[in-house]
């Protein structure tokens, strides 16, 4: 009962944490609920796949956290997770668990991370692009603009030398 309470625990912090709006501490102390939580399963169960949930609730930390952090939390995690091999379970292998489970949160945490500067640098390059956009829109106003000043110009240049020209030959004839 504990174990499938756990696990319940587990999923809705880890429900939770998605849907919480990003950059909210809510979020992070969720995260590391998560792994307080996956290190209690894995208390618990002795031969079972506690540890893939390691491996989940580091790909959420590596979004949350800045690297230093990161890797201290990793450490943690790993070194705890050592000790419950060597000394709960008394593990002939412990470090060579750990060293496979932790090869796999590193993986996990680096796909995460960056998965999430990639969506960084999207959004930056939407946000480029609205305003290229806008400056082009602003650009083609402006020509068209210019444009109409020219051609008004030359209108009025060549309208004004052609009706001055008309006059004085009107002038001219009419003296005639």
């Amino acid at each position: 009962a504990t174990t499938v309470t756990l696990h319940i625990a587990y999923l809705v912090c880890f429900v939770a944490c998605t849907i919480i709006e990003k950059n909210d501490l809510r979020q992070k102390v969720l995260a590391l609920v998560l792994v307080l939580i996956a290190l209690s399963i894995c208390m618990i169960t002795r031969f079972s796949a506690a540890p893939v949930l390691l491996i989940v609730a580091s790909a959420v930390l590596a979004v949350l956290f800045s690297p230093s952090r990161l890797i201290a939390l990793y450490v943690l995690s790993n070194v705890g997770l050592y000790f419950i091999y060597r000394d709960l379970w008394q593990s002939d292998r412990p470090a060579m668990s750990v060293l496979i489970y932790s090869s796999f949160q590193m993986f996990a945490m680096l796909m995460a991370w960056y998965s999430h500067q990639a969506e960084k640098r999207r959004d930056e390059l939407m946000l480029l692009n609205t305003d290229l956009i806008a400056t082009r829109s602003l650009l083609a106003e402006t020509v068209r603009d210019s444009e109409r000043l020219r051609l008004s110009r030359e209108l009025h240049d060549v309208a004004g030398h052609k009706l001055t020209a008309l006059k004085l030959n009107l002038t001219a004839l009419a003296r005639h």
